[in-house]
């Protein structure tokens, strides 16, 4: 008997908890981003750490004339910094990988930054985003750049 309420308890809660929208309020925002990745809109941003992305400038991916690569460009002209510049790539909007062939260190002495990303799927739909680094290998939403969509080659 004991046990059967404790079940009946537990639906009980586990209804009020997705009644209440607490199950929804922690869930990432998958389809928005996919709708802003979509219509190339910048995500919204989640903190006012986002100078950063701001000081990348004219980020840019482009199908290259092999099949299966994207020629990616960005300018920087902000102030000097110990790190490097990460670029992301995504196929849903809500995974994001490193390009590894993309992440380059910061060189004062430079403000046009290029790379190519390679063996993609051709006809396969990328999404991009940079950001800057100090420590660690990833962007988040709220340190990248708007994001770019470009259709493999």
């Amino acid at each position: 008997m004991l046990g059967r309420w404790l079940f009946v308890a537990g639906v009980v809660v586990t209804a009020l908890w997705f009644w209440t929208g607490v199950a929804t309020a922690a869930a990432p925002a998958v389809p928005a981003l996919s709708q802003d990745i979509a219509t190339n809109q910048e995500p919204g941003i989640e903190s006012a750490d986002a100078q950063s992305a701001t000081l990348i400038e004219d980020f840019r991916a482009m199908p290259a004339r092999k099949r299966g690569r994207i020629e990616l460009n960005w300018q920087y002209n902000g102030r000097s910094f110990s790190g490097a510049f990460v670029v992301e790539r995504s196929t849903n909007g809500s995974s994001w990988r490193s390009v590894a062939a993309c992440n380059i260190g910061y060189d004062e002495s430079m403000t046009d930054y290029s790379c190519t990303d390679s063996g993609l799927r051709s006809g396969t739909t990328y999404a991009y985003r940079a950001c800057i680094v100090a420590r660690g290998t990833a962007c988040t939403a709220a340190t990248a750049t708007r994001t770019v969509s470009v259709k493999a080659p």
